[in-house]
């Protein structure tokens, strides 16, 4: 069998079943003429042939771990390991003077934190919830707050099921995507959002 030729994750080889069907049913006539012993053998075998299932896991390198929020009505998803912590707090100070999508900072365990507001950048005009969860996003440390409205899940997604930004999308929301799925949710790009240097504050360095 090709690799074309398998079947893809989450179906049946229906004609590879239904030869192994035949095979057990002739195997089931022959056994009326067995001995005792011969028979059990026989249907051990078949027991063991039925229990088979194809392995269809895919590797690690075909997907994706997500954790998927809820911006208004909006679903997104980022991987994982780009994801610090879920935070919730309910003091966020504005700076003056700063670009539309920080909504402040707040205080962190003592350390001062960036709040990011990103919903502009995907046309969501609705106001956040109050005192809404934040993702803390960043990869050798704590970057910045990203906030939500709501926390669902983390799944797993396989990267074939990410297909390309529609190219009706422009702007800073294609510059953060990665892709999207069949549902229409949004997967944000975290490599891109952590090293797009006009999201940081320039007390980062």
């Amino acid at each position: 069998m090709t690799t074309s030729d398998k079947p893809q994750s989450g179906q049946f080889d229906w004609e590879a079943i239904k030869q192994r069907f035949l095979r057990l049913m002739e195997a089931s006539s022959q056994s009326e003429s067995l001995t005792e012993t011969q028979a059990e053998v026989v249907m051990a075998e078949r027991a063991k042939t039925l229990a088979k299932v194809p392995d269809t896991a895919p590797n690690s390198d075909e997907i994706l771990e997500v954790m998927i929020v809820r911006m208004a009505t909006e679903r997104l998803a980022i991987e994982t390991k780009f994801i610090h912590e879920v935070y919730r707090v309910s003091d966020i100070t504005p700076v003056p003077g700063g670009p539309e999508f920080l909504l402040g900072v707040t205080n962190m365990r003592g350390a001062v934190l960036s709040v990011l507001d990103l919903r502009t950048f995907f046309d969501i005009t609705t106001a956040p919830e109050t005192q809404p969860p934040i993702i803390i996003l960043g990869k050798g440390r704590q970057e910045f707050g990203m906030l939500v409205d709501e926390v669902h899940e983390v799944t797993t997604l396989r990267i074939d099921e990410v297909v390309e930004v529609p190219g009706c999308v422009h702007g800073a929301s294609r510059d953060y995507l990665r892709g999207v799925t069949a549902d229409g949710m949004l997967i944000l790009d975290g490599e891109m959002l952590l090293s797009d240097e006009r999201l940081f504050m320039d007390e980062r360095n």
